[in-house]
């Protein structure tokens, strides 16, 4: 897997913790920014982001399957400020 990747599925794991857990969306970020922060020192230096957990993504979730074709998983991830490999999760419904 690659480092960006890999980042990715960490970042999507912890948002998916949180909102299991209930978790306020400041303390969401203030984790990230540690976990950014250690990751950052482990790796060398890479630039990471960190998250923005919406409320409801019901239309966000609605806009990705509708434009979605196979091809544009990178496009619609800047757009929505998700992982690519995210936006192909949401895109087969899952």
């Amino acid at each position: 897997m690659a480092r960006e990747e890999l980042l990715d599925v960490i970042r999507e794991e912890l948002a998916a913790q949180h909102r299991r857990l209930s978790v306020p969306d400041d303390v969401t970020v203030e984790v990230w920014k540690g976990l950014e922060h250690r990751l950052r020192f482990r790796a060398g230096g890479s630039e990471l982001t960190y998250i923005r957990r919406r409320q409801d993504t019901s239309a966000r979730d609605a806009d990705i399957r509708r434009r979605f074709n196979g091809r544009n998983a990178n496009e619609l991830g800047r757009e929505h400020n998700l992982s690519a490999r995210y936006v192909r999760k949401i895109a087969k419904g899952k």
